[in-house]
């Protein structure tokens, strides 16, 4: 099993993109340096040579929508990068304008409903660090579509892991194609490339939510895995809302909610990991990206359930009875931990509403720096 000050570090910038991602524009200013040893938070990149066997865990690619102006996004980022603005020739995804801010770039139309679009590569995710991107992130409220998280020299090799997920030694969401050949129907859903520049295992749809691969094509292994639309935003949130210490936990953690390679018990708890596998993630818990139910996730939708479900039974009952003791009625109902939650979570929704709607983006200048 990886002990974690030995074998966790922050990336060097040749490897994955550092959870605690180097000091970037953002970072504090105790950022970059390194004391005696780098803590295995990856809160900073170590001054001395990182050990090429050391594991490193990151962001490697980032990408959400904001919907504050096309104008006031530029000045905010070229002000917190330090970076001019590159204009450039053609747009992106439905963006009609492109630009670049050193390794960020920004996407924007005359259509307001598309809002601004932020993308950063591997590459931008080292340039910048994690403390901008979580100020990015933050700041510009991002509504996030794709996050992955990457992790380098991996302890097993692709072949491994291609042949332990063949042979089923696994367990995943991923299920298997319906239009498999039944000799393969046993097998879940996967592909192995191979090339002069090395090898690539895929694992599941790349047109699903979560998706992952693992290649050794710089010379080392890379696990990926690659979230999107509602998972990215789950993800990112988790990721971003944390202390630096629990970020190589976390990350490891949501890899093992996608995948985990293991002799497969009864159930879920009795499974016993590969000792490859248990050496990699074995010290972290795996965390699912679950998505609330529809019903349960606002009072808004709760209310047009009520509506659409007993909505003629209720109109009955206050016609015959009068609404003052129907009223009663309910109000004797004592609310479950659930509801609760739901009327937390919708009051706290609409407080955030109100502050946004009567919030100018001047207002943040205090808070980011920002000359105006």
């Amino acid at each position: 099993m990886l002990q974690p000050e030995k074998h966790l570090a922050g990336a060097p910038g040749t490897g994955a993109r550092a959870l605690g991602g180097g000091a970037g524009p953002g970072a504090p200013a105790h950022q970059g340096r390194s004391e005696n040893k780098p803590p295995y938070s990856n809160t900073g990149v170590p001054t001395e040579v990182v050990s090429q066997n050391a594991l490193h865990v990151g962001v490697d690619y980032f990408r959400g929508t904001t919907f504050y102006t096309e104008s006031y996004v530029l000045r905010y980022l070229s002000d917190l990068l330090g970076e001019s603005v590159e204009v450039l020739g053609r747009g992106k995804n439905g963006y009609t304008r492109g630009y670049k801010l050193g390794e960020v770039s920004v996407f924007a139309s005359d259509r307001s409903s598309m809002g601004v679009n932020i993308e950063l590569s591997g590459e931008g995710c080292a340039a910048v660090g994690f403390h901008t991107l979580r100020t990015i992130y933050h700041v510009l409220e991002l509504s996030v579509s794709r996050f992955d998280l990457a992790a380098d020299n991996c302890p097993f090799t692709v072949e491994v892991v291609r042949d332990s997920w063949q042979a089923g030694l696994v367990r995943s969401y991923v299920r298997p194609p319906k239009a498999a050949r039944p000799e393969w129907a046993d097998v879940r859903n996967c592909r192995y490339i191979t090339s002069h520049s090395g090898d690539t295992f895929y694992m599941g749809s790349r047109s699903s939510e979560q998706f992952a691969r693992c290649y050794n094509e710089k010379g080392f292994t890379r696990f990926e895995l690659e979230l999107k639309d509602k998972k990215a935003r789950l993800a990112a949130k988790k990721i971003f809302d944390v202390d630096e210490a629990e970020l190589p936990a976390l990350a490891l953690g949501m890899v093992r909610g996608f995948v985990d390679f293991c002799e497969p018990g009864s159930r879920r708890e009795h499974d016993k990991l590969l000792p490859w596998w248990s050496e990699f993630v074995g010290m972290f818990e795996g965390v699912v990206l679950s998505i609330p139910k529809k019903v349960q996730k606002v009072l808004e939708d709760a209310l047009s359930y009520v509506v659409v479900q007993h909505g003629k039974t209720l109109k009955a009952a206050f016609q015959a009875f009068g609404f003052s003791e129907v009223l009663d009625r309910i109000d004797e109902q004592r609310f479950s931990v659930k509801h609760r939650r739901m009327l937390a979570d919708y009051y706290k929704q609409k407080e955030a509403d109100e502050l946004r709607l009567f919030r100018q983006p001047s207002d943040l200048c205090g808070q980011i720096g920002m000359c105006t």
